[in-house]
């Protein structure tokens, strides 16, 4: 099973789902380091039309003890979708939201998809996808933030397995 590139992954997801057409000319997709910098980037002018695809570039998850199938480092995501709104309009706002979540529904379909269809035998899976838990899927509304973005932060964990074993060479006693 190969690592899952969330990067990498989420910026295809830019470039070619409808709804979002991230380009060079359209800058639609950005990497951000924690909630703070999201408002930074969302004043300082970015392409302000259409849904925007933010991806927190931080690691966070933890070691999972899964008995006989070993260690799990299961590794915690996040993405937002963001649409700038008119201030105030709680009607359009509202309409903005469902949207949004629309759109993060078409990308977990598109992940689900990828968990099983991308190679030959299940643990040959080249997008990384294999061991999304789908139970971890989560989403809360956002905004608003920077200059009236709202919109909807989606977070899941994907477990990666990792060796543990005991080295000798990497002690001096």
């Amino acid at each position: 099973m190969s690592a899952f590139n969330f990067i990498t992954y989420m910026e295809n997801v830019a470039e070619t789902l409808k709804d979002i057409l991230h380009t060079e000319a359209k800058p639609r997709f950005h990497k951000i380091s924690n909630l703070a910098e999201l408002e930074q980037l969302l004043q300082s002018g970015v392409e302000t039309e259409g849904i925007q695809l933010l991806v927190l570039d931080n690691k966070e998850g933890g070691l999972i003890d899964n008995g006989s199938a070993g260690l799990f480092d299961d590794e915690y995501f996040i993405f937002y979708l963001l649409q700038n709104i008119s201030v105030s309009d709680m009607d359009e706002r509202s309409t903005v939201l469902s949207s949004l979540k629309a759109t993060g529904k078409k990308i977990l379909s598109k992940m689900f998809k990828d968990m099983h269809d991308d190679g030959n035998l299940p643990h040959d899976n080249r997008s990384g996808l294999y061991d999304l838990d789908r139970n971890s899927i989560r989403y809360i509304t956002i905004g608003p933030i920077g200059d009236n973005y709202h919109g909807i932060q989606f977070s899941f964990t994907v477990a990666d397995t990792f060796s543990y074993a005991y080295d000798s060479d990497d002690w001096t006693s």
